[in-house]
């Protein structure tokens, strides 16, 4: 049995030595790292600088989600969670918030 089992490996071994043998030959395999020119980089600042700002992406993401209607506390609290899960800093969501009703303690 255990020498039925090594000779299926090898077999199977052997077959995808052969296929790899064979794009190799008739070229298709994906071109060499080498050949493939690196796109210009963007500096740290630079891409910084493409992303919105805090502020008006959390005004965007409260005007799709509530659509311009009013929010109870309950709701501002768990659109501040929200925002906080997605990322955004405290400091960032805070006036946002205050906007939206009566003032957010710290």
């Amino acid at each position: 049995m255990k020498n039925k089992i090594v000779t299926f490996l090898l077999a199977l071994l052997f077959a995808c030595g052969l296929w790899l043998f064979v794009a190799l030959l008739l070229g298709c395999l994906p071109a060499a790292a080498e050949d493939t020119p690196i796109p210009d980089l963007l500096t740290v600042e630079e891409a910084l600088a493409q992303l919105p700002q805090p502020r008006e992406a959390i005004e965007g993401y409260v005007a799709a989600k509530y659509k311009g209607r009013s929010l109870d506390f309950d709701e501002r609290r768990k659109l501040g969670n929200a925002l906080l899960r997605r990322g955004f800093d405290w400091h960032d969501i805070r006036p946002v918030l205050n906007a939206l009703g009566e003032e957010i303690e710290e």
